[in-house]
């Protein structure tokens, strides 16, 4: 209440109020991001409830200790035996979010953020439909189940577990030349339909147990993307693969697929500080 007080007062420019509101909110989500906060996640009993009501009951439910940024995974079981991979977000991942737009923002130039969503519901309905559509124009991707808000306001998403393990996890022998081509070409389904992933690493590119490729985790996904979009998922996918199958054959077997005008029309977004956390902390030990 003392900021409304002290515009109805006149103690101040408005601007100069709005900035300092501004800046300590993000030093408090800084500080947060620093030392930590304390667990605000929903527990198994509330992701439970929120599940059953939206027409998925669950037999059991558990931590997943596996990378997801942004959310809280679970690995679930239904009744009927199906299992589940949830993805929950809340207030924190929110806030989370904003923190790392407004950073990529202050030292990125024409980056291709959009704004952000108005709120945690229009953002997780966003990362659904753009998982849906990839399924629906030919990606190979985990089945989307189910969206729900839970009883304390956050959001859930739950998917199909897929039965593999995902790159950073698989011995880079396995990696054969035939493999990478069939993770490009579904790049090129992506391109196709003018869908950028923006966060094409490792972990979220799966080998199935069948040995196919398979991407998930749309959560910074972009329907309808810009051509520099699309070309940052090129820059991205290229060097994280270098990391296990080295610069030769991850770039060969892009060219394979891409040909050459994409591959070197992502050739001035290779570079490092543009790149998620997880690939830089690989490419640096490389």
């Amino acid at each position: 209440g003392l900021l409304p007080a002290r515009l109805l007062l006149g103690l101040g420019a408005p601007s100069g109020q709005l900035f300092a509101l501004a800046a300590g909110w993000a030093i408090g989500c800084l500080a947060l991001l620093v030392v930590g906060s304390p667990d605000q996640s929903p527990g198994p009993e509330t992701v439970i409830r929120g599940m059953a009501v939206c027409g998925v009951p669950l037999l059991s439910l558990h931590r997943a200790g596996v990378d997801a940024r942004g959310s809280t995974p679970y690995f679930a079981e239904g009744l009927d035996g199906q299992g589940y991979f949830i993805k929950v977000l809340g207030r924190n991942e929110r806030n989370a979010d904003l923190l790392f737009r407004l950073y990529r923002y202050v030292r990125f130039q024409n980056v291709g953020d959009e704004a952000p969503f108005s709120s945690l519901r229009r953002a997780v309905e966003h990362e659904a439909m753009t998982s849906v559509w990839a399924e629906r124009a030919g990606v190979r991707t985990p089945v989307m189940v189910a969206c729900t808000e839970l009883d304390d306001g956050s959001m859930a998403l739950a998917y199909g577990t897929v039965k593999g393990r995902s790159l950073d996890r698989v011995d880079p022998e396995e990696l054969t030349d035939e493999f990478l081509r069939g993770v490009w070409e579904q790049v090129a389904i992506l391109r196709h339909a003018r869908i950028a992933h923006r966060d094409l690493r490792r972990a979220n590119i799966f080998m199935t147990e069948a040995g196919e490729p398979m991407i998930i985790d749309f959560g910074f996904g972009e329907l309808s993307a810009s051509e520099e979009l699309l070309d940052q998922d090129v820059a991205q996918l290229v060097l994280s693969l270098a990391v296990d199958v080295g610069a030769q054959r991850s770039v060969s077997a892009a060219l394979a697929v891409l040909g050459p005008e994409a591959v070197s029309d992502a050739a001035p977004r290779m570079q490092i500080p543009a790149l998620s956390g997880a690939t830089q902390s690989a490419l640096k030990h490389h």
